[in-house]
């Protein structure tokens, strides 16, 4: 008789031979798996579908929950091999394969996080750029316009200070002239 439950029962346990470390092994990974996805790994309406189940490659999730290592798929289908020879050779090396997947999950996030991280500077960098940019556009425009304000006024004080210098003269000539004739009038009596 099989004994246990049918959804972490392996292949050869239904086959009739006894469970050993191997058998322990494909029950955690499919324990492993449910506790990831709330829902077992395989699920039959009755005990003889749930055990053919076992007989078909394991139907794992395309996508884990958030966290989970990319390469759980990977240790998870050498954990539920159809036979012991293809499992992990102990508990040990499946724990280890385990903590192998999570360690390169943390380095790849950790690159993501520092790639992000350097994104986030560039665009930074570059955001500051172009408000450098635009206010040294503004001050331009507003030299540019203070410019041609100074130049536009500019003529208009030429053609005042022309005109007061042309009149002192001609005021002085006239004086001038005006002193003479009555000079001369003062010579003559």
């Amino acid at each position: 008789t099989v004994r246990g439950t049918p959804a972490y029962i392996p292949p050869e346990v239904w086959d009739g031979l006894p469970a050993g470390p191997a058998a322990d092994q494909y029950a955690l990974a499919c324990v492993l798996a449910e506790m990831l996805t709330g829902q077992a790994l395989f699920q039959g309406s009755t005990t003889w579908a749930v055990m053919k189940q076992h007989s078909l490659p394991p139907n794992l999730p395309q996508a884990w929950p958030s966290g989970a290592p990319i390469g759980l798929n990977g240790v998870l289908q050498k954990a539920l091999a159809p036979t012991p020879a293809g499992r992990y050779p102990s508990m040990e090396d499946f724990a280890r394969a385990l903590q192998q997947a999570q360690a390169e999950e943390d380095r790849r996030q950790a690159e993501q996080q520092e790639q992000l991280r350097l994104r986030t500077e560039a665009y930074r960098r570059q955001a500051e750029w172009q408000e450098q940019q635009r206010r040294q556009a503004e001050q331009q425009a507003r030299a540019a316009q203070r410019l041609a304000e100074a130049q536009r006024s500019m003529p208009t004080r030429m053609n005042t200070a022309q005109s007061k210098t042309n009149t002192l003269p001609r005021k002085g000539l006239l004086w001038g002239a005006g002193l003479l004739a009555a000079l001369g009038l003062v010579l003559l009596i």
